[in-house]
């Protein structure tokens, strides 16, 4: 009977802080979580023994003792029981290192970066007095796509037009050149 006590408490407390994480979620709290994790090194042996790792164990562990109690073999029972916590707490700390991998967290790209990505011409902004042409260009940038700003040293009046795709050849002087 104490293992089904023990499973109760457990699984309550469980209920209980995933209710008001869902409630706290809908109102728009700010929360934080303290999970610094992108990639298994920042997650350690600690993680594991937590409170919620410790609560993670005992639901296992209490509600497979509960289930097996008319097991023949106590030994058995609580070899399988243990298991099952030490699967749980496995669980918990295999969910928490794959969220962390899911954090977005892009690599700065510079100028030299760019070099041969390629772009769509959105708009010329014409001929300046050093001869080039100046375009706004989409071009994806850690993912997402921006406007950014390259020249032309062809010179062409005419100019490319919007919608054409270029490659970005070069970066010097903190300008793009397609």
């Amino acid at each position: 009977m104490i293992y089904f006590g023990i499973a109760l408490f457990c699984t309550g407390l469980f209920l209980a802080q995933f209710i008001l994480s869902m409630i706290i979620g809908e109102l728009g709290a700010d929360t934080d979580v303290d999970l610094d994790a992108d990639g298994i090194g920042d997650l350690n042996l600690s993680d594991l023994f937590s409170f919620k790792g410790l609560l993670h164990f005992g639901i296992g562990f209490s509600w497979t003792m509960w289930f097996t109690r008319d097991m023949p073999n106590k030994v058995t029972s609580v070899a399988i029981s243990v298991l099952i916590g030490v699967v749980f707490m496995i669980v918990l700390f295999l969910t928490y290192w794959l969220a962390g991998k899911l954090k977005n967290d892009p690599r700065p790209e510079s100028g030299a970066d760019l070099i041969g990505r390629s772009a769509e011409i959105y708009l010329s902004e014409g001929t300046r007095d050093s001869g080039l042409t100046q375009y706004r260009v989409w071009v994806t940038i850690n993912g997402s796509k921006r406007l950014l700003t390259v020249v032309s040293e062809s010179g062409d009046p005419s100019g490319l037009l919007p919608g054409t795709r270029v490659i970005i050849k070069d970066f010097h002087d903190g300008r793009y050149f397609i």
